[in-house]
C-alpha cells in the first residue's frame, strides 16, 4: 500500500458573500460536495434532488444562480431549465453533468449558459461562478493532511480532503455518505438483476459513476459504464460484470473504513 502524508494545493476560489446558489442533483454525494465548497466561500446555498424541486424553489426566491443535473427523476435539467427561465429569464443555468452527449445538447439550447462536466474540481466551478456572477477569482494556497491509503483497487480521496481542507467532521460526514452510497447502490443492482430490472440496473450505473470519478476509481467507473451501456444487450455476461463489482466494492468499504479508523 502506498500512504501519501502531506499534500500541498493551490486552488482557485472567489467570495460568493450575499449570492444565493440553488444546487440541484439527485445524487446526495455530488450535492454535499458542492455545497460544502460553496459555504464555504460564503454563499447561500439551497439544495435540490430533482427538477421538479427546482422550478418549485425557483418560484419562491430569485437565484443568482442554479447548478442543475440533467438525469434526474421526476423532471429532468432540461425540462426544469425551460420551465425556470420561462418565470426567470435573467438567472444563470449551470448544467452539470458526467455525459458528454448532455452538455453538448446544454450548448444548443438557450436555457442554458453554460455546462460544467463532471467530475469537476473547486477551481473549475469556481472559473464558471467567477464568469457568470462577473467576480473576481483569487488564488488560494493550503497543506493539508492526507492519509491516502490504496490497496488492489485504484482510488484517491484527494478530491475529498481538498473540498473539506481536512476539516475532520466534514471529512466523515462526506465519507460516510459514500459508503452508504457504495453499499445502497450494490444492493439495488443486485435486486434488479434478480427482478430483470435492465433500465434500473442502467440508470443505477449511470448515477454512480459521477461519485466514483470523484475519488478517481477507475476500474469500478470503466465496469459501470461497460454495465450501463450493454446491460440490456448483453443480459448474459451481466451476472459476472455485477459480481466483479460487488468486490470491487468491498475493496472500498475497506478502504473508506479503514481511512475513517486512521482519523
Amino acid at each position: 500500500k502506498n500512504i501519501r502524508t502531506k499534500m500541498e494545493e493551490i486552488s482557485m476560489s472567489c467570495d460568493l458573500s450575499g449570492k444565493l446558489i440553488l444546487v440541484t442533483d439527485d445524487d446526495e454525494f455530488n450535492r454535499n460536495m458542492i455545497k460544502l465548497i460553496l459555504q464555504k466561500q460564503h454563499a447561500e446555498v439551497v439544495l435540490c434532488d430533482n427538477g421538479l424541486q427546482a422550478f418549485t424553489e425557483c418560484e419562491k426566491r430569485n437565484f443568482d444562480l442554479i447548478l442543475l443535473d440533467n438525469r434526474m427523476p421526476i423532471m429532468s435539467g432540461v425540462e426544469a431549465a425551460e420551465r425556470i427561465k420561462q418565470i426567470s429569464p435573467n438567472v444563470k443555468i449551470i448544467m452539470i453533468s458526467g455525459d458528454i452527449y448532455d452538455c453538448l445538447e446544454s450548448a444548443k439550447s438557450n436555457d442554458f449558459d453554460d455546462c460544467l462536466p463532471k467530475p469537476f474540481n473547486k477551481t473549475q466551478l469556481n472559473i464558471i461562478l467567477s464568469k457568470h456572477l462577473k467576480i473576481k477569482l483569487n488564488k488560494t494556497e493550503y497543506k493539508i493532511k492526507n492519509p491516502l491509503v490504496q490497496d488492489t483497487l485504484e482510488y484517491n480521496f484527494d478530491s475529498i480532503y481538498k473540498v473539506t481542507h481536512g476539516k475532520k467532521m466534514q471529512f466523515m460526514e462526506l465519507i460516510d455518505l459514500f459508503l452508504h452510497l457504495n453499499s445502497d447502490t450494490i444492493q439495488i443492482i443486485k435486486a434488479a438483476y434478480e427482478n430483470h430490472q435492465w433500465q434500473k440496473i442502467a440508470d443505477q450505473a449511470h448515477k454512480f459513476i459521477s461519485p466514483l470519478r470523484q475519488i478517481e476509481a477507475i476500474q469500478m467507473v470503466t465496469l459501470l459504464s461497460k454495465i450501463e451501456m450493454t446491460i440490456e444487450m448483453k443480459k448474459e455476461r451481466a451476472a459476472a460484470d455485477i459480481s466483479n463489482l460487488e468486490k470491487y466494492s468491498i475493496v472500498l468499504n475497506n478502504a473508506l473504513n479503514k481511512l475513517k479508523s486512521s482519523l
